[in-house]
């Protein structure tokens, strides 16, 4: 049979047909994809724990953007929520996001309504209380101040200056047992320190550098500038699960540890603002790129003006 034909092509995509698996549409836009169910390997304990517990809680902060917050419909978004729906897929939908404030989170977890709690970062006082994951997300803490103003380098800079902190979190603790010099004022709210250092009220704000970038640009802080690292915390963030359930922080660790770097890739790419420009690459596509640092590309070396050589065999052209 020749393949010149049309006949001939007409065999082979006949052929074709019979062994491979037909193509599946692109979603509509605004449509979403149906979720993927990914295996993970449990042991039979695990297995039987989860389906003695088809409906997890997860306490989610409710005011903390981009990490975890409520959209204007009361939905939850944010990193943590893209991290939980990751989880989801290999527990089959079991985890619940529970969005309140951290404090009352905390309380609730502490007193078994709530299973696990999320945007919290193991610290000695707390493991008397729970049992943590490895993070799921790693963020330095920065020091915010205002333009023209003086600019902090660290905390030792800020001796003698007002601090706006959020009310229960562990910058609170950091500063008045390391840097008793430097005066803290708590506020409810990280929007509520940031428009606090913006008004003036206090002389800098120190805390999750994505939250920090993410409310100056949305509520407009034109006045804030980033400035330097703090030395001590950072925010390691995890789940904290309570005592009593110990199964279930070796279930989360094992579907954490099965998220692929491309998944990951795509959660930061959509709500973080990366410390280097770039294109949106896989973690295979730069695999590829670093093995391949020279890429040679044929060209026509004489169709002027689109390419051709020059008499010193130059390339040139559109």
């Amino acid at each position: 049979m020749s393949f010149s034909s049309g006949y001939g092509y007409l065999m082979l995509f006949a052929i074709l047909a019979i062994f491979l698996p037909a193509a599946v549409p692109s979603p509509a836009h605004g449509q979403e994809r149906r979720t993927e169910r990914v295996t993970i390997r449990l042991t039979e304990e695990e297995k039987n724990w989860l389906a003695r517990h088809p409906r997890i809680l997860v306490g989610a902060m409710n005011d903390w953007p981009p990490i975890n917050y409520l959209e204007a419909n009361g939905t939850p978004a944010g990193i943590g929520k893209d991290y939980l729906d990751a989880i989801n897929k290999r527990l089959g939908g079991a985890l619940v996001p529970a969005p309140g404030p951290f404090e009352a989170n905390y309380a609730k977890a502490l007193g078994g309504e709530l299973d696990a709690l999320m945007d919290v970062t193991s610290r000695p006082q707390r493991k008397k209380d729970f049992n943590f994951t490895r993070p799921y997300i790693v963020i330095s803490h920065v020091i915010v101040g205002r333009m023209g103003g003086a600019y902090f380098n660290n905390e030792s800079d800020l001796a003698g200056k007002t601090i706006a902190l959020e009310r229960g979190f562990h910058n609170v603790v950091h500063f008045r047992n390391n840097f008793p010099s430097v005066n803290v004022r708590e506020y409810p709210s990280t929007s509520s320190a940031l428009d606090a250092v913006s008004r003036g009220d206090a002389d800098a704000y120190a805390g999750n550098r994505a939250v920090a970038v993410y409310l100056i640009e949305k509520e407009l802080f034109n006045n804030l500038r980033l400035m330097g690292r703090l030395a001590g915390p950072k925010s390691e963030l995890q789940f904290g699960v309570r005592k009593a359930e110990p199964l279930l922080v070796s279930i989360l660790d094992k579907a954490l540890a099965s998220i692929s770097v491309d998944e990951e890739h795509a959660i930061r790419r959509k709500w973080l603002r990366e410390e280097s420009a770039g294109l949106d690459l896989t973690g295979e596509e730069h695999a590829w790129l670093k093995a391949h640092p020279t890429i040679r590309v044929g060209m026509d070396s004489d169709w002027a003006p689109v390419e051709f050589r020059d008499r010193d065999g130059v390339p040139h052209g559109v």
